[in-house]
């Protein structure tokens, strides 16, 4: 784009909506010396803070979490996404858990077995 098509970048927009189609018809590339670098920082919040409503005891005291999780067999599983109840203490898991639980317990039996053939 020559200067001469170039307009400025507007000092304030009236709506979200505004600023939207503005950056729509217009590559932010052809405006880059219009432009000053700032320093700004967030913090998401964690996922785990969603609170969900328990299937089993239907309080809403199910949070989702990530980290090691021991199974009713006794296995620990070191990093699953689950979905602890505070208050009846169920866990509940989602497909790709379920798979990783499947996986570890598939390698888990052929270490078992690999052990208990040895002489």
């Amino acid at each position: 784009m020559s200067d001469r098509e170039r307009i400025s970048i507007p000092k304030h927009f009236s709506s979200l909506e505004e600023t939207g189609e503005f950056w729509d018809t217009h590559d932010l590339g052809d405006y880059w010396d219009q432009t000053k670098e700032v320093e700004m920082s967030f913090r998401p919040k964690p996922r785990s803070l969603r609170v969900l409503p328990c299937p089993e005891c239907g309080s809403l005291a199910m949070k989702r979490v990530w980290g090691p999780c021991p199974l009713q067999d006794g296995t620990v599983i070191p990093d699953l996404e689950r979905f602890p109840c505070s208050r009846c203490r169920a866990n509940f898991f989602g497909g790709a858990a379920i798979r990783t639980i499947a996986a570890f317990r598939k390698r888990s039996s052929r270490y078992k077995k690999l052990k208990e053939y040895r002489p």
